[in-house]
């Protein structure tokens, strides 16, 4: 249906709607790029908890803990 409507308006018409349709791709295109290059900034920071998280191991092995 919308194709029938989209062939039978005229030439002008058909620029004005391909015009929309690329409006209106901007911001989707912008917020998948955005989510795109914040994962692959952040993909490899490790969160303060795991940074500060300690094994058994490493307590017997620090001096403070002798």
């Amino acid at each position: 249906m919308c194709k029938t409507s989209a062939a039978a308006i005229g030439e002008e018409s058909a620029k004005t709607l391909d015009l929309g349709i690329f409006i209106l791709l901007i911001p989707a295109v912008t917020i998948f790029l955005g989510i795109f290059f914040w994962m692959i900034r952040y993909r490899n920071q490790v969160s303060y908890e795991e940074e500060r998280e300690t094994t058994p191991a490493d307590v017997v092995a620090s001096p403070a803990a002798r």
